[in-house]
């Protein structure tokens, strides 16, 4: 059951997955690339400012913190409205006894592990309360996240369209759009310059960068959680270079596994390689790396695509005859948002108009890590507002809808402002 009790301060210290958990042999993402050392800060010379802010500086974010995110992947069935779920669970179509075990699962859990809403500043938190357990009873809770979130998840798709494949819905014209206004309103280039740097930075949706090569790694994880998380990020980011956590944190799966991360995607690295590429090469070829470049800040813009990754992928480990499965992935969430973002962007909401911030930074992984770092702060208020409302979010009441388009708007202006900063350590 979820408490309200907003009015109680707590710690900004234990807020959000980046405060607590701090990973030792976490996940290695990025190993090995070619193509860095040219970089600008690579030689101690970045300058790292920002010229103006977000649109909404007060708006109150939604945040959940590291006593949720290290009980279970399925976390959200603790913080999200009882009835909603009770309701995608309906909307799940199963048998009558299917269905009948799935409510009295989450009434269960519910009973077993209370969560609080607490402020903190301006901002709202989700936490376990004190007096609770703190970490998975058994294997048999285990057990009980992942159905009940598999029940859960299964709903959502039936109520939202049931799409099962991923697909790069912001996209093309949505990057060409940003990194037109950023050239055509802050440099002074040719216009065959601006056309070539804009047409190429939708390349890396439908032409991953084979110089890349990134692996998600560590030294303690069992090669099949790694093959799992790669697959993950590859099936909801369309791409895992295309997606960055920033945190560290550690997750416990059940059945006696423990994971930690310490950063989660490849999208840095890729944006460093093109980098390193476009400052060896000249002419046309230097423009062709730096739009692939700017893809990759510009993607980590995107709250999904810099946060919930775990979440995304239905990530779990549930064991049967048939051994271990840990990823089940639903695409509607993510799908439905970015298709409205991307609907938003040049239109309705008109997002870019309220891109007016601009960042000077010469290290090209510092550019991502900054934009996915701010992204991620939102990553969860996104995920709950959607799976709350459902993917139709141009029918959610105002205060929601508000809340969203705020999130959304803040989110994608450090898009632009490290867009900008790409651009500018080489024109």
């Amino acid at each position: 059951m979820v408490r309200d009790h907003s009015n109680r301060s707590k710690d900004a210290s234990n807020v959000g997955r980046r405060t607590v958990l701090k990973a030792t042999s976490g996940a290695l993402v990025g190993v090995g690339l070619s193509g860095l050392a040219g970089t600008s800060a690579a030689n101690g010379q970045s300058e790292n400012r920002v010229e103006g802010e977000v649109p909404y500086p007060d708006h109150s974010k939604l945040l959940v913190d590291d006593s949720l995110t290290s009980l279970t992947p399925q976390y959200d069935l603790l913080t999200l409205d009882e009835d909603r779920l009770l309701e995608l669970v309906e909307q799940a179509k199963m048998d009558e006894s299917a269905e009948r075990e799935a409510r009295d699962t989450l009434k269960d859990l519910w009973r077993k592990y209370d969560v609080r809403k607490v402020r903190d500043g301006k901002d709202f938190v989700f936490t376990l309360a004190d007096d609770g357990p703190q970490a998975l009873a058994s294997s048999d809770d285990a057990d009980q996240f992942s159905n009940a979130g598999e029940a859960v998840a299964v709903g959502f798709a039936e109520e939202n369209g049931g799409k099962d494949e991923i697909d790069a819905q912001w996209y093309g014209s949505t990057h060409e759009a940003m990194t037109e206004d950023v050239l055509d309103s802050h440099f002074d280039l040719y216009s065959y310059e601006v056309d070539d740097i804009v047409g190429h930075s939708p390349d890396p949706d439908v032409d991953p960068c084979n110089g890349c090569g990134q692996l998600v790694e560590s030294a303690d994880w069992p090669n099949w959680v790694k093959d799992k998380i790669k697959e993950g990020l590859n099936a909801f980011a369309h791409y895992f270079g295309h997606y960055y956590d920033p945190n560290s944190y550690t997750v416990n799966l059940g059945y006696n596994t423990t994971i930690e991360f310490d950063g989660l995607g490849g999208a840095p690295w890729f944006c460093a390689y093109e980098m390193g590429k476009a400052e060896d090469e000249s002419y046309s070829d230097r423009r062709e790396h730096l739009g692939r470049a700017i893809h990759y800040v510009q993607d980590v813009s995107v709250p999904l695509h810099a946060g919930m990754g775990l979440e995304q992928m239905n990530f779990d480990i549930h064991c049967d005859s048939d051994g271990c499965g840990v990823i089940d992935p639903y695409f509607d969430l993510h799908s439905g948002y970015e298709e409205w973002v991307k609907n938003n962007f040049t239109s309705g909401e008109n997002f870019l108009d309220d891109c007016t911030m601009v960042s000077y930074n010469n290290d090209p992984f510092d550019c991502v890590s900054q934009v996915a770092d701010e992204a991620n702060s939102y990553s969860y208020e996104v995920f709950h507002r959607v799976k709350e409302n459902g993917t139709d979010i141009d029918s959610w009441d105002s205060s929601d809808y508000n809340d969203i388009v705020e999130a959304s708007a803040n989110s994608l202006t450090y898009g632009y402002s490290y867009t900008h900063a790409l651009i500018e350590q080489l024109y």
